[in-house]
């Protein structure tokens, strides 16, 4: 999965998350979506170390 496409998924998890928040009978769905938003950002989090220490070894 490319930052773009963690970046863009982050965001429309984020956005169902809020449509299901008004929702309460929907709550398995709920779970679901928030882990799923829990992997996307490990996701990013990983791409973003990796692109800080690729940074790194190109400024020595």
């Amino acid at each position: 999965m490319t930052m773009r496409a963690c970046i863009m998924t982050e965001s429309h998890l984020k956005t169902v998350l809020e449509m299901l928040r008004d929702k309460p009978e929907l709550g398995a769905a709920r779970q679901l979506v928030e882990a799923a938003l829990t992997e996307v950002e490990t996701v990013r989090r990983s791409h973003a170390a990796a692109f800080q220490q690729a940074g790194r070894r190109r400024a020595r």
